[in-house]
């Protein structure tokens, strides 16, 4: 019917139309930045480098060639929007599939409208909603799942035949892997145990298995993007594909010299994955999960073969986001690995409303598939969980005024003089910064460079590559290097200042500078024997309090996160500096920019406590035990300054 077609490309327009007019306009933090660069000029991002995502949204960027007004960066930005939207679309085919093939609803108009409400309300999920508004694998990575979820089910309702399946399934598998190896792992493993154990007899074959180990490596060539990109030297190029065992770390994730860190957490793997869970206590969350489970217990009599297999990527995907970090509302990547989970909940979800409807049909004697009823009855639905949900998310999640990161990156950039080296203390400065220079084409004259990095020996060789007119001591390149790292990336500072003027954010390697760091606006200089002058610090907080105004006016999670910890930052930088006051007063505008960010706050704690002052202990304790009630560092740190205190009484 033509209505039903109607519906499936609503499924798709509604939320591409939601998805567009609410994505990152431009420039953005940490990856989506490094992903606007990479595809502007076919770089090299982080391991495994993604190859597949940057390829595509180096075609979008192609387009400003028709169009010299478009943004590349908002183009890239746009690949991730769309992928969503696609997904979304793939996730009511999905569910509209289950509904008519395996409960024979086919003529209803109801089970089409249960599944675009379904649908809609997985697009609305802020976690999801997020990843479909900036430069991202994450919306890529889940409509290659669905694709991949969809293809099972076509072949398991027998509307396509093996040798199209195998060849499908192993394109997809290395199409999957060539994105987001680690999350698509939580999906490829459940479906491909469940495949093998239910059709073993057509598929555990010599001929099956080569057709798809062919179709599979064909999709994972994409990644000899890799090497042969590497020979042309981009400026955004954290790659390491000098031999062949380096490619094989790469790719696999197995380096150990990479800057980004999988997980660091020390809190066990039930305990992460408890934190996940607890992300759904939500209203709208355990609604979610209540539908789930009748959608399971109902769906299980029909098909237990896919409810099994369904509920397996469930878990798996869960598992896997538990082992990859702390969950956090501020770590946006791990909204983008529960996207799985969200549209495995939404596909149970549709499967418990429709059981639900047909329990009230039977419990009433109603009947509520007819055409009249059935719309009636969709389109209350609708107005309910879409509109209401939407709602409450679009202020949330739209990212449509937020240009704060490239306003940063542009004012940071100018401030600095002719030919000055910017050291950036991590993705939050570098990324972003290097996206204005290299897409945006402001001060090519200055050298931005990733201090942390500088532990890396293959980003150090890189760098001497790219710019032999910098000074090198003799073991630029040997271990000891990093063995000593601070204490010689102080004396290749000193080298270099007298030719290239040196700039640096504070980090962990730069903060022991202090003493002979100048405040310059929104950056340091660096300037032994310098004396600190209210006038540099009052500038610089102007800037700062500046962007903070900026940040919590735009209700931006991470550029809060971002502007509380440089004001954080220059609170440190005053301490070392012996301004008590002035460092409470910058740790007090850390706090309320951030009033969330619970390790910001116990940071300020620490400030307040050693300034003793008791007013803003208190202050800063309740604004953490809003947050987290359990948190013991509070105490932690009131203990250790009051015994500190008394060691220190005559």
């Amino acid at each position: 019917m033509v209505f039903f077609r109607l519906i499936s490309l609503l499924a798709f327009a509604f939320p591409a139309g939601v998805y567009f007019l609410t994505v990152v306009p431009t420039t953005y933090w940490e990856d989506t930045a490094a992903f606007q660069t990479a595809a502007y000029e076919l770089g090299i991002v982080h391991n495994p480098s993604f190859p597949l995502y940057v390829l595509i949204g180096k075609v979008a960027t192609l387009t400003s060639l028709l169009a010299p007004t478009l943004d590349p960066r908002l183009l890239v930005n746009l690949v991730s929007a769309l992928f969503g939207a696609l997904s979304i679309w793939v996730l009511y085919k999905i569910m509209v599939l289950l509904l008519t093939a395996r409960l024979n609803r086919a003529g209803g108009l109801l089970p089409r409208v249960l599944a675009f409400v379904t649908a809609m309300g997985v697009a609305g999920i802020y976690g999801f909603w997020l990843q479909a508004l900036r430069a991202e694998v994450y919306t890529l990575n889940i409509l290659i799942v669905l694709l991949l979820i969809w293809l099972v089910l076509k072949y398991r309702f027998n509307e396509i035949d093996i040798t199209r399946f195998v060849m499908m399934f192993g394109f997809l598998t290395g199409v999957g892997f060539a994105n987001h190896s680690l999350i698509f792992l939580g999906v490829v493993i459940p479906l491909a145990l469940m495949i093998g154990i239910a059709y073993s007899h057509r598929i555990l074959n010599v001929g099956s298995m080569v057709l798809a180990g062919i179709f599979c490596f064909l999709a994972l060539t994409v990644f000899l993007y890799l090497p042969i990109r590497e020979l042309f030297a981009p400026v955004f190029n954290w790659g390491d594909f000098s031999s062949f065992d380096n490619f094989l770390d790469s790719i696999l994730r197995l380096d150990s010299r990479t800057a980004v860190v999988l997980t660091g957490s020390t809190v066990p793997l039930i305990d992460r994955v408890l934190s996940v869970l607890g992300s759904f206590m939500t209203p709208g969350g355990l609604v979610a999960v209540v539908l789930a489970i009748a959608g399971i217990v109902y769906f299980w009599k029909y098909d237990a073969f896919l409810t099994i297999m369904l509920s397996a990527v469930l878990v798996f995907n869960i598992l896997i986001t538990g082992y990859a970090a702390d969950f956090s509302p501020y770590n946006l990547d791990l909204f983008g690995y529960l996207m799985p989970t969200y549209a495995v909940l939404g596909v149970f979800s549709c499967l418990g409303l429709c059981g639900v409807v047909s329990w009230l049909s039977e419990r009433f004697k109603v009947q509520l598939t007819g055409y009249r009823v059935g719309l009636a009855l969709s389109a209350a639905i609708a107005l309910v969980i879409v509109g209401l949900n939407f709602e409450t998310t679009y202020a949330k999640a739209s990212k449509s005024d937020v240009t704060i990161a490239e306003r940063y990156a542009h004012d940071l950039l100018i401030s600095l003089p002719r030919h000055a080296i910017f050291l950036a203390g991590e993705d939050n400065s570098f990324s972003p910064l290097l996206c204005e220079q290299v897409v945006g084409g402001i001060r090519p004259d200055v050298i931005v460079l990733s201090g942390g990095a500088l532990l890396r020996h293959d980003y150090r060789r890189k760098t001497r590559e790219r710019y032999p007119q910098l000074k090198y001591p003799d073991d630029w390149q040997e271990s000891d290097f990093e063995i000593k790292f601070r204490k010689n990336l102080e004396a290749w500072i000193k080298a270099n200042d007298r030719a290239n003027p040196v700039y640096m954010t504070l980090s962990e390697w730069t903060s022991p500078l202090i003493p002979e760091l100048r405040q310059a606006g929104l950056a340091y200089s660096y300037d032994p024997g310098y004396k600190i002058k209210s006038s540099d610090t009052e500038k610089a907080r102007a800037q700062l309090l500046h962007f903070s105004d900026i940040a919590q006016q735009c209700n931006d999670l991470t550029s809060r996160e971002h502007f509380g910890r440089l004001l954080y930052n220059h609170g440190v930088y005053l301490v070392g500096h012996n301004q008590i006051a002035d460092a409470v007063e910058e740790c007090r505008d850390a706090a309320r920019t951030d009033p969330t960010n619970v390790p910001l706050l116990v940071n300020c704690l620490r400030v307040f406590t050693a300034a003793r002052s008791a007013e803003d202990q208190q202050w800063v304790s309740d604004m953490i035990f809003a947050v987290d009630p359990n948190n013991d560092e509070v105490m932690k740190v009131l203990e250790a300054s009051l015994a500190l205190h008394q060691e220190r009484q005559p």
